[in-house]
């Protein structure tokens, strides 16, 4: 499961949610009350990907995609989101994860050739996934993987949502102890100190 260091954002996207498969579901958004799609077209698709922090990258043939699969990709990009939303908001929410969103996981994760090897650096070894073929799907594979990860490898009770009741972001929390209740601190995280502030003066401010 991928780990960051908090905050990221890189362009118009953020990457803040600590797992791959929620960083996508983040493209949707809301600022200033107005909800946003920050994937749009397959040209936003194929930048998200260009920027998207993984450990490893499908083999780069981006560039050999024509249209017509950029489209079809991108089609398979917003199913996934879907899926990784309606099983997010599940776990959150602590409801039976839907079969159905599994089966969009499940569907791309099959539609990807690949095989196992074994890489060594200074004796020390781990797997590599190699894909087998050019499947424009594999651009996907990380996604897809780590939304698996999340649910075979991860903690339910660290998937939450955003604390600020106005945000629809995603998190899984990786702090030490795993208080973590907000997208960012330069975001909803000081906004937030600042309205309970604001109440508790006025709070104050009533009692005189």
């Amino acid at each position: 499961m991928r780990t960051g260091k908090g905050f990221k954002k890189m362009g118009k996207f953020l990457f803040i949610a600590d797992n791959l498969a929620l960083d996508l579901v983040n493209t949707e958004m809301v600022s200033d009350g107005q909800r946003i799609d920050a994937l749009q077209t397959p040209d936003d698709l194929r930048a998200w990907l260009a920027q998207a922090p993984t450990r490893k990258e499908p083999h780069n043939h981006s560039s050999k995609l024509d249209a017509k699969e950029w489209a079809s990709l991108f089609r398979e990009a917003l199913a996934l989101r879907s899926a990784m939303r309606l099983i997010a908001a599940a776990i959150v929410e602590k409801r039976q994860i839907p079969r159905a969103s599994l089966g969009v996981i499940n569907r791309l994760l099959r539609s990807v050739p690949l095989h196992r090897e074994i890489a060594c650096v200074a004796n020390r070894c781990e797997w590599s996934e190699r894909f087998t073929d050019g499947s424009p799907n594999a651009m996907l594979y990380p996604v897809a993987r780590a939304a698996g990860d999340l649910l075979v490898e991860g903690k339910f009770d660290r998937v939450k949502r955003c604390g600020n009741p106005e945000c629809i972001l995603f998190l899984y929390d990786t702090t030490r102890s795993h208080t973590r209740q907000w997208c960012s601190m330069s975001a909803c995280g000081n906004r937030m100190k600042v309205a309970a502030f604001y109440e508790r003066q006025r709070a104050r401010k009533a009692i005189r």
